[in-house]
């Protein structure tokens, strides 16, 4: 009798645990940071640059989300993803969208490159997210001290690929060239003129190759912008195809 209640109350206690568990589990799976169907179609895409824009004061603030990747990773992969924004940026292990935005899994896409230049492949999945995906803001981000402007400034020639990559960002060299007095390679300030003018470049390229992006950007349907990240202080700033701050 005695080994029967001593059963019985470890059944019941185990049970109790398991229960309290799947509740705190459905909770967290109710509950995370990640965009479904309907809040992504509820957005509109300057809506989106502003999801970005807060998920950045909260990097810069130290005041991050807390995130739930397994109850995300649950979720998306039973309901599918449905990222607000596509970040393509470089590949610089400083620069980290997911991080520099505060955003979790499903959230955004994120395509990179070193130099951020734009090629077919990168393009391609550009429409994938914004026509089949349904993002609704598009961004371009360069970031302060960036090696890959440095080597383009500098003109050194390196591997076949590196040297094929880096006459993509030349223009931008030339550009600041022309408006500064002295190019100086070793001068940060001029290097990050690069970088910016390198984004500007790159958003024009898109533009002028993909039917897809151009035609949506000017209905509305979506919104393409440039960034730069400065990696010392973790602030992005944004603009438009002129430069101008948004």
């Amino acid at each position: 009798m005695l080994v029967f209640a001593r059963l019985a109350f470890s059944t019941l206690i185990i049970g109790l645990f398991t229960a309290s568990s799947f509740a705190h589990e459905s909770t967290d799976i109710a509950t995370p940071h990640i965009q479904t169907a309907e809040s992504q179609s509820a957005l509109t895409p300057h809506d989106a640059l502003e999801k970005l824009k807060n998920g950045n004061l909260r990097f810069v603030d130290e005041d991050k989300r807390d995130f739930n990747y397994t109850s995300a990773r649950k979720i998306t992969s039973i309901e599918g993803q449905h990222p607000f924004a596509l970040i393509f940026s470089c590949i610089d292990s400083r620069s980290t969208p997911e991080i520099t935005f505060d955003q979790g899994v499903g959230n955004i896409f994120t395509a990179r490159v070193a130099g951020n230049v734009i090629g077919t492949n990168v393009l391609g999945s550009i429409e994938y997210a914004i026509q089949y995906v349904g993002s609704k803001l598009v961004v371009i981000m360069g970031h302060t001290q960036c090696g890959a402007m440095g080597a383009a400034c500098t003109g050194e020639s390196y591997g076949n690929n590196l040297n094929h990559l880096l006459l993509d960002i030349k223009p931008a060299v030339s550009t600041i060239e022309r408006e500064e007095s002295e190019l100086s390679c070793s001068e940060p300030m001029q290097i990050n003129a690069i970088a910016k003018q390198n984004v500007l470049n790159q958003m024009q390229n898109a533009l002028f190759k993909s039917t897809a992006l151009r035609e949506m950007n000017e209905n509305g349907d979506i919104l393409l912008v440039g960034a730069m990240h400065n990696i010392k202080t973790g602030e992005v700033s944004f603009f438009d195809i002129d430069g101008e701050a948004l």
